[in-house]
């Protein structure tokens, strides 16, 4: 009986060494591969891109500002909540309204919808918007996948460019 619980306990200190030895060499087998392969996800010169970036977006918001621009993307079945607009159906006609800052509607404008996934960027699109009336462009989207999107209608007439940006979440129809 002795014997027994000898042999039983070996193998319980057996099986208790292997698994700390398999959690340290995986371990350092994992600290290897993260030293080795560095991601390369933080630039050496972060800061100035990032002071680069901000002056050009401010830049971008004072230019739009300055064009007065009265933009409104109509999105059709939907529900919308505070900061999402919920979709029902994958499939519809968006409809893009587009006036100047004397509230008067701008004809001739090249506008875009493109379509990003957050999650999945092989599944952005985009889709051209055809003038339907005096500033009023309209175009057919379908959603290939449910879930969360992030429209950005983006207008432009000659050299000046404005964007109007919508988060959106396709549901299935009901």
């Amino acid at each position: 009986m002795q014997k027994a619980q000898s042999g039983l306990s070996r193998k319980w200190l057996g099986v208790l060494i292997a698994i700390v030895v398999f959690g340290v060499s995986g371990s350092l087998v994992i600290l290897t591969i993260t030293t080795k392969h560095k991601p390369n996800l933080v630039d050496k010169d972060y800061y100035e891109q990032g002071r680069k970036f901000e002056s050009t977006i401010l830049q971008q918001m004072e230019a739009r500002k300055a064009l007065g621009w009265d933009m409104q993307l109509l999105i059709p079945s939907a529900l919308v909540g505070e900061t999402i607009t919920y979709l029902i159906g994958p499939a519809a006609t968006y409809q893009f309204a587009l006036k100047d800052s004397n509230s008067q509607p701008l004809q001739g404008a090249k506008v875009t919808l493109f379509a990003y996934r957050p999650s999945d960027s092989r599944a952005d699109f985009r889709v051209a918007m055809h003038e339907v009336a005096a500033g009023r462009y309209q175009g057919a989207l379908s959603f290939p996948l449910q879930g969360a999107w992030t429209l950005t209608a983006q207008a432009r007439l000659g050299k000046d460019v404005s964007e109007v940006v919508r988060n959106v979440y396709v549901l299935p129809v009901q």
